[in-house]
């Protein structure tokens, strides 16, 4: 991911586990915005610093692990697959 100062958008790539996404920032939070779901709803992005993640729409918080550099984030079952989530990740 490429870092924009002012909330800039900058596009994620492969590296996202077979999803489109695109990525804004507002201070210290990074919000993944998926435009296309990943098929097996695990969702890999490149924060190396970040611990957290949570749903913007309902709030909830989302199970993640770290793999290397990246975090990995499990997208709820329930989420239509037609559905453009947005995760915010600190």
């Amino acid at each position: 991911m490429r870092r924009r100062g002012g909330g800039g958008f900058s596009k994620g790539g492969p590296e996202a586990g077979g999803a489109e996404v695109r990525y804004t920032s507002k201070g210290e939070v990074v919000y993944a915005i998926v435009t296309r779901m990943p098929p097996d709803r695990r969702l890999s992005l490149p924060v190396p610093t970040a611990t957290t993640a949570r749903l913007v729409e309902t709030g909830e918080e989302l199970p993640v692990e770290r793999s290397e550099e990246k975090l990995v984030v499990a997208l709820p079952a329930a989420l239509p697959a037609t559905s453009i989530p947005v995760i915010a990740v600190r």
